[in-house]
């Protein structure tokens, strides 16, 4: 729900807060205090300190409720003070000393601990993962070295080495040590991209737009100083030696030069950082040499070989399913055609449809998997078979007519 009355905008309320605070202030320096507490913490009054400290932490309450308690407090605190100040040896100034005195040490503690703190040892500062051998000059680029990496086995989380990925972005290469990317390492590579970019999107309008506006501007120039030297104009001040155009030239190839220097320390980069993955590489071959040797498991492949057997298990574990719903159809199949061969219920004409059926489905089923199903093919064969040899049995019967058999009639006892 929002607020429709706050207090910090209401000109009664802060004149009101003003008027407490000036007054908290002028009684809290009346009031009498030995030397140990009066500069315990400093030449400043502790009272002082105490009364503005509270007004700072009370400044963004909006509630009425916070604020009244608040004001309340601030001047019941106001007659203690009064109190205070005009009788020094009564118990309320002992009660004002002892709280004073207790807020004294408890200050002393934090800032004693906050002071043990910052006597600690600051931590190493990491070391430049390229140091620079050779500086660049005329006529050769700089050369750098790896100098932090490669790590030994024992300094690695995990107990496998991870090989860094050499990548660029716009040019500035970089190492990819691992997941998710490290915030400084994200803001550098955007600071030298922005700073490249601007330089040679400045690069570019000079050589398209100022360069000829420069032009322009020394043609005027040349222009009113012929016309001051043919009118008699004595010229007051003389123009300056650097024409515009010659000063944006000059811009120009410092822009043009700072960008190739840029270009052959990134090359030098480049370099320095692939020598340390190939570094990489052939300590993580080594490695993993050792440990088949000892006769290690080899749980800790990576992620991506992991992945892939998996798919490939599902994948098998697919196929089989459908390989034997496959098999399942064509024995049913059989079944049915060997069980109407008995009972000679189905004709010669319904078992050949059936059969072409079955051979159908198979086809079908094994047109989508992509592979040959033996069994499939073997039980279509013995369908054949089975038909074949009814045929020449005689155990056909003609279409339209059913073979009826002597009923057996019951025996009876």
């Amino acid at each position: 729900m929002p607020l429709f009355y706050r207090p910090s905008r209401d000109s009664r309320h802060r004149r009101a807060c003003l008027s407490l605070y000036r007054a908290l202030m002028r009684t809290g320096l009346r009031v009498p205090l030995p030397d140990d507490v009066a500069t315990g913490l400093g030449p400043i009054n502790p009272i002082r300190s105490l009364i503005r400290n509270a007004f700072r932490r009370n400044r963004k309450e909006a509630s009425p409720r916070l604020v009244v308690s608040a004001l309340k407090q601030g001047y019941r605190f106001l007659t203690v003070l009064h109190t205070a100040a005009s009788a020094p040896t009564g118990p309320v100034y002992n009660e004002v000393l002892s709280f004073l005195r207790k807020n004294q040490a408890a200050v002393q503690k934090v800032l004693a601990a906050k002071a043990a703190k910052a006597k600690v040892e600051p931590s190493a500062r990491p070391v430049s993962l390229l140091t620079r051998v050779q500086e660049a000059t005329l006529t050769s680029a700089p050369v750098y070295e790896a100098t932090a990496r490669p790590l030994p086995l024992e300094a690695l989380s995990g107990g496998v080495r991870k090989i860094p990925k050499l990548d660029d972005t716009e040019g500035i290469p970089f190492l990819r040590l691992g997941k998710p990317q490290a915030a400084a390492l994200s803001a550098i590579l955007t600071r030298k991209v922005s700073k490249r970019r601007a330089r040679t999107v400045k690069l570019c309008e000079l050589e398209d737009e100022e360069l000829e506006i420069a032009a322009e501007e020394d043609f005027w120039d040349e222009l009113v100083q012929r016309l001051m030297r043919e009118n008699g104009v004595q010229i007051e001040r003389p123009f300056v030696e650097m024409t515009y155009e010659d000063a944006f030239q000059r811009w120009r190839d410092q822009l043009q030069t700072s960008l190739n220097w840029e270009k052959e320390d990134m090359v030098a980069r480049g370099k320095a950082l692939w020598k340390l993955v190939e570094a990489e590489m052939a300590l993580a071959k080594e490695e993993k040499e050792e440990r088949r040797k000892q006769g290690q498991v080899e749980a800790t492949e990576p992620k991506a070989k992991a992945k892939k057997g998996k798919k490939t298990k599902d994948m098998k574990a697919r196929q089989g399913t459908e390989e034997k719903e496959t098999i399942e159809g064509v024995e049913q199949i059989s079944g049915e055609e060997v069980e109407g061969g008995k009972q000679g219920v189905i004709g010669a004409g319904k078992l050949k449809a059936k059969a072409k059926e079955g051979s159908k489905k198979v086809k079908d089923k094994k047109a989508r998997l992509g592979t040959e199903d033996k069994k499939a093919r073997k039980g279509i064969k013995q369908v054949s078979f089975r038909k074949i040899f009814r045929d020449k049995e005689g155990k056909q019967t003609p279409q339209g007519e059913q073979r009826t058999e002597p009923r057996e009639e019951p025996k009876t006892l």
